[in-house]
C-alpha cells in the first residue's frame, strides 16, 4: 500500500508507512490511516485524535472552507460521536459561520436546530453555559426586535389617530368659518 501522497485527515501532515506498509501513522495527532479490501481509507486511533481533527475543522471555518471544515468535524464525530464541539461545528458549517460568536446574531433561535441540541447533549458544564448564553443572545436579539416593531406599530397608531384628529378639527373650524361667512352675508344683506 502505497501512502507517498496521504495526508492526515486530522492535521494536515505527511503521512508515512508503518512497518508493514499496510497502514500509515500520524505522529503528530496519532491517527491510523489505512486501506480496506476495497482500497477505501479507514481511519483509526484513539479519542486524542479529535482535538487534531477539530483544530484542524476550525481552521478551515475561519478561512470560509465549509466543505472541508464539515468532513474534518465528521471525522471528529466517528472518532467520538459525543463531542459537542463537533456539534456545534456542524451548526457554525450548516449556517456558513465562520466563527462561533456570529451564532449570537443568528436570525433564529438556535435550539430550533439538531446540531445545536445535540451539541448541549454532550456539552460539559462550561460549553452548555457558553451554548446557552448563544441561544440567549439569539433570543433576547429576536425580543428587542419585536419590541422595536411593535413600538413603531404603536407609534404608527398614535400617529395615524392625531392625524385624524387634525383632519376632525380642520374640517369643524372649516364648517364654523363658512357658518360665520353664511351669517355675516346674510346679516350684511339686510
Amino acid at each position: 500500500m502505497d501512502f507517498d501522497a496521504i495526508k492526515c485527515p486530522g492535521c494536515g501532515a505527511d503521512l508515512k508507512a508503518e512497518e508493514y506498509k499496510d497502514s500509515a501513522y500520524c505522529p503528530y495527532c496519532r491517527v491510523q490511516v489505512s486501506k480496506d479490501e476495497n482500497q477505501n481509507t479507514v481511519i483509526s486511533g484513539d479519542a486524542a485524535a479529535e482535538g487534531p481533527l477539530l483544530q484542524k475543522a476550525f481552521m478551515h471555518l475561519e478561512k470560509g472552507e465549509f466543505s472541508d471544515a464539515d468532513f474534518c468535524f465528521d471525522l471528529a464525530l466517528d472518532v467520538n460521536n459525543e463531542c459537542s464541539k463537533a456539534y456545534i461545528g456542524k451548526l457554525m458549517v450548516m449556517l456558513e459561520v465562520c466563527h462561533m460568536e456570529e451564532l449570537a446574531y443568528h436570525d433564529n433561535l438556535l435550539s430550533i436546530y439538531p446540531y445545536f441540541n445535540l451539541a448541549l447533549k454532550y456539552a460539559d458544564e462550561e460549553e452548555k453555559k457558553y451554548y446557552t448564553g448563544l441561544n440567549q443572545n439569539v433570543r433576547d436579539r429576536i425580543s428587542e426586535q419585536q419590541q422595536a416593531f411593535q413600538d413603531v406599530a404603536a407609534n404608527s397608531k398614535v400617529k395615524r389617530k392625531r392625524t385624524r384628529m387634525m383632519y376632525l378639527i380642520i374640517a369643524v373650524v372649516t364648517i364654523l368659518l363658512v357658518v360665520s361667512i353664511v351669517s355675516c352675508n346674510v346679516w350684511f344683506n339686510k
